[in-house]
């Protein structure tokens, strides 16, 4: 977002930023569009307890997604 000069709103719905890369001309991956997925998981780590606990199979998934993100963001530096 920095370097397409995008103002970053404090927010941790990834659909909405991802969007706003899009918007701005940035092309999501497939495997980074996943990232959506990982909005709840926001809610659960600020405030434990509130929610049921992380399956192994979502744990999995969830660093798989990351990873993915990472890498890519990594590739944008």
């Amino acid at each position: 977002m920095i370097r397409r000069n995008i103002e970053f709103p404090y927010v941790h719905d990834l659909t909405r930023l991802l969007s706003l890369l899009e918007e701005a001309g940035e092309t999501i991956p497939d495997e980074v569009r996943k990232a959506e997925e990982l909005t709840p998981f926001a809610l659960i780590t600020r405030y434990p307890g509130l929610a049921r606990p992380v399956t192994e199979s979502e744990y999995r998934e969830t660093v798989e997604i990351a990873e993915a993100v990472v890498l890519w963001a990594g590739d944008h530096l």
